[in-house]
């Protein structure tokens, strides 16, 4: 898109931009992206500091994704228990590990698992039913998870 006037990118809204961007993104468009965020209007802003505030914004965004994952390994679950399937197991051992990892990188950022649940998403019922079905989680599989997911929240 290389005909359009810069005056045009100038003018656009906010709303505007974000389709051009997201469309540009959508056909592969690198450069009309770029330029998308190079005429961006630039503004200056007052706010707490980012570094706090970015992390709190990764928690949230991590508490809602762990809790998504682990109502996926509870409907898989419920799945393969219900076709009498031996992979059953397999995925209440997921479960087991994939919560002791969130508690352990909570508990590693000083942040006590059970704080973390009364602001984060709420969790799901058959997360609750299921929580007696666990396993003892796998330590190992529990620390590449604590190290995947500590990656993330560091900002990688």
């Amino acid at each position: 898109m290389k005909n359009i006037k810069p005056v045009i990118y100038e003018k656009l809204t906010t709303r505007q931009r974000v389709i051009a961007s997201v469309e540009a993104l959508a056909r592969d468009d690198e450069e009309e992206r770029l330029r998308l965020v190079s005429t961006c209007p630039k503004k200056n802003y007052h706010q707490t500091d980012w570094e706090y505030s970015e992390k709190m914004i990764r928690l949230v965004c991590m508490s809602m994704a762990h809790e998504c994952d682990q109502r996926g390994n509870a409907l898989n679950f419920l799945i393969v228990l219900f076709s009498k399937n031996i992979v059953a197991d397999q995925w209440l051992q997921n479960i087991a590990d994939h919560q002791a990892a969130w508690e352990a990188m909570l508990k590693g950022e000083g942040i006590a698992p059970e704080t973390m649940k009364k602001v984060g998403p709420p969790t799901s019922p058959v997360l609750e039913i299921i929580g007696g079905l666990l396993p003892e989680p796998d330590h190992e599989k529990v620390e590449k998870i604590v190290a995947e997911i500590g990656g993330i929240y560091d900002g990688l």
